[in-house]
């Protein structure tokens, strides 16, 4: 665990412009470092927004102290190798059958793709098995989820974002 919190704190300190992150399942370029100095110690402000601008957020900028991006549960992309990896496992079985939205849900706000791949898989897989059965809440939350890794596989893949959706449902079907 010391090694993984090392290595997360390693990647975050050689942030510099242009750099890509991913929170809640955006993506982000830091555009901006700003170091301010208090009780003698300078620190860095990491200023980022939408690397997918719309309507929506095309006016949203963030900031952060670079110290807290881990404990605010910001992280860099993953690599293609992972991303092709995730493609992969989402045809493949899932490892449980019934969903549990509340968990689910839970786990989306993790900003972990791997999670959220898992729950892709397991809310396809039971759509697929029980159509009629499936609620609405489990339509938002296979929605939400997809959502949630859409920006990365772009980002990663070199697609635009319909191209990355539609990579996603392929796998899956």
């Amino acid at each position: 665990m010391c090694d993984i919190i090392y290595l997360l704190r390693s990647i975050i300190n050689n942030l510099k412009i242009g750099t890509k992150l991913v929170e809640g399942g955006k993506v982000y370029t830091i555009y901006r470092i700003n170091e301010e100095k208090a009780d003698g110690k300078t620190r860095r402000i990491i200023c980022y927004k939408p690397h997918y601008s719309n309507i929506s957020n095309n006016t949203v900028i963030c900031s952060l102290p670079e110290n807290n991006l881990t404990e605010a549960n910001v992280r860099q992309p993953i690599s293609a190798k992972e991303l092709k990896e995730i493609i992969e496992g989402l045809s493949g079985k899932s490892r449980y059958l019934e969903l549990d939205a509340i968990e689910a849900k839970l786990i989306l706000e993790s900003n972990s793709i791997y999670e959220t791949a898992e729950i892709i898989k397991r809310c396809w897989r039971e759509k697929s098995e029980n159509e009629e059965g499936f609620t609405k809440t489990k339509r938002d939350i296979l929605e939400l989820a997809i959502d949630k890794i859409v920006e990365e596989v772009a980002l990663v893949g070199g697609t635009s974002l319909d191209t990355a959706r539609l990579t996603i449902t392929k796998a899956l079907s």
